[in-house]
């Protein structure tokens, strides 16, 4: 093991060998605030910190966002630490919630029933039957990125996240799929769905994957695990331009876990 391009900073600033580190304060936002994940935003760095644009690039499949939702990499280099700076205001998702304490107070359950309980902390359909949907935000929202992590919990399941949601007919998904062995990018529009993209993905029972949708104007981008699936993909003109957030099944019980959406 070896370390390379941190920051230590009080108690432990001598250790261990790193001979890029950095000693100095990396001058959080409100070091000592965060009380759990959802404001894990105390430690983000301020534009003054020395530990931004001074870490090391790691390998293509980082994921490519941070802790709290954010794109990699917003300088000219990798920042150091668990938080990417971003110009204005670093603290301010439109909705970040990971379900701790079984707190789903933001959501509303459209169809399907809900529960928490699972562990680690998430929210998921507790039956099979039908389909299941929940929805969060704001109808009102345009442009923005949307991830969360999710995973299936039966076999041959699906689960999905849902954008610009308005109603049970229109809106854009991005799932994954046990049963036919593929990550697919739809649109409901006036009750129809339409296939927009798929892709060959195996995913595991049980196991969690980051599903991420950048909605731009009409074009919507997919990432799975933090990898773009192929280039943007168009929606209709005039139609799916605004809505909020969702999760959804089909005949499938899944647990979802860290969403985010940021502007």
């Amino acid at each position: 093991m070896f370390y390379s391009h941190n920051t230590f900073y009080g108690t432990n600033s001598a250790a261990p060998s790193d001979p890029a580190k950095l000693t100095t304060d990396p001058s959080f936002v409100n070091p000592g605030a965060a009380t759990g994940w959802s404001s894990a935003n105390a430690y983000a760095l301020t534009s003054t910190s020395p530990s931004r644009d001074s870490g090391i690039a790691t390998a293509s499949d980082n994921g490519g966002l941070d802790y709290t939702g954010h794109e990699l990499y917003q300088g000219a280099a990798p920042d150091r630490g668990a938080i990417e700076y971003v110009a204005g205001n670093p603290n301010a998702p439109l909705l970040a919630d990971d379900f701790d304490n079984a707190d789903t107070s933001g959501w509303s359950v459209i169809s399907g029933v809900w529960g928490t309980g699972r562990s680690p902390s998430s929210f998921g359909p507790t039956s099979t039957s039908g389909y299941a949907i929940a929805v969060a935000g704001s109808t009102a929202w345009t442009d923005y990125s949307v991830t969360a992590r999710v995973a299936i919990e039966n076999a041959n399941g699906n689960a999905g996240v849902l954008a610009r949601y308005s109603d049970p007919s229109n809106y854009v998904m991005l799932r994954i799929n046990a049963n036919t062995n593929t990550a697919d990018l739809y649109q409901m529009l006036n009750g129809a769905l339409t296939l927009l993209r798929t892709s060959a993905f195996t995913p595991r029972i049980g196991t969690s994957y980051s599903l991420r949708m950048d909605m731009r104007g009409s074009m919507v981008t997919p990432y799975l695990n933090g990898t773009a699936l192929g280039a943007p993909s168009s929606l209709p003109s005039g139609a799916l331009d605004t809505g909020s957030v969702g999760l959804r099944t089909a005949a499938s019980t899944a647990a979802f876990d860290d969403v985010v959406v940021r502007g």
